[in-house]
Parts: structure tokens; sequence; C-alpha cells
């Protein structure tokens, strides 16, 4: 359940309470997007990898699917966004791979 607005602005700033925490502990996927395009590795490095821990292959292929996406046009305002009913499938999932490697 998401806090409203207003219970959001009275609250003080933070966690919520103890039961929550807004640190990670360090972890090799929270990395490893950063180590596969580095060129710290090379190919058989990387292809080991992803034989050892299948789930890296799908962000290695991501990333070498989108080397040359252009992600500029996510910036853009877009005037009409209230108007819209659903958003488009392709632009859903742009916006995501834009936020996942840039973040």
């Amino acid at each position: 359940m998401l806090l409203s607005a207003h219970v959001l602005r009275q609250g003080p700033f933070g966690a919520p309470d103890l039961n929550h925490s807004f640190t990670q502990e360090a972890a090799f996927d929270t990395i490893t997007f950063f180590v596969f395009t580095s060129s710290f590795l090379t190919t058989d490095n990387i292809s080991n990898l992803t034989v050892a821990h299948p789930p890296l292959h799908q962000l290695q292929q991501a990333i070498t699917n989108l080397a040359n996406y252009d992600f500029r046009w996510i910036k853009e305002p877009n005037p009409e966004w209230a108007m819209q009913s659903k958003i488009n499938p392709a632009n859903n999932q742009h916006s995501l791979l834009a936020y996942s490697i840039t973040t």
C-alpha cells in the first residue's frame, strides 16, 4: 500500500519505521553492468560468466542489442501525456531499459 502525499508530507524524511532500510549490501549483481561495459573482461571472460550464471546472459544480450540504440527521445517532454489511454508497450520497454542502463 502506498502512502498518500499528505501522509508523506507530515512524516519524517527517510525510512517510515525501523523495519525499513534504504541500504544495500555489496553484491556482484549491483556492478555487473559496469563490469561488462568497462572492457575489463575479455569476451571469453564474459562468456564464461554467462555460462556460470545464466541470468547474466540476458543482461549481456541487452547490452549488445542496445549498444547503438538512441534513447534520447525518452527525455523529450510529451505534452499530450494526459490524453493517453494506455502506454505503448514499446515505449514502456525502452523506458525501463534506459532506466536500468543509466542507474
